[in-house]
């Protein structure tokens, strides 16, 4: 990396990853409580371009090169996202199946399909 040569090739050459070697390294966007705290804390102190030291973690040492950063959109546009993760999280997946078995059964719905009949009783 010092002498120029190509991040990309070094990976898929050098690195022993086998989930992100044969991508040349790229490990795709990741956020917050993705990683391990060392690598998100080093790959977050960098630029668009540029690349780590070697960052240790309990899996081995890596060197970081950031090709890209998502931007951050404002608050009033996340806001919906927001509020349906919010809402997704506290749903009691019990309480959803009962709802909806409940529901089936005052509609007096017919269900045919054997399969779909097995999930729901």
């Amino acid at each position: 990396l010092d002498k120029g040569e190509d991040f990309a090739k070094l990976a898929k050459q050098y690195s022993q990853d086998p989930g992100s070697a044969s991508n040349g390294g790229d490990l795709g966007w990741f956020g917050p409580g993705k990683m391990v705290k060392e690598f998100e804390d080093a790959a977050y102190k960098l630029k668009v371009g540029q690349v780590s030291d070697p960052v240790k973690t309990d899996y081995g040492y890596h060197i970081i090169k950031v090709t890209d950063k998502e931007e951050k959109k404002p608050f009033n546009e996340m806001k919906e996202e927001i509020e349906f993760e919010v809402k997704q999280s506290k749903l009691d997946p019990a309480k959803v199946q009962s709802k909806v078995e409940k529901l089936i059964k005052d509609a007096k719905v017919e269900i045919e399909d054997k399969d779909l009949q097995d999930v729901l009783k």
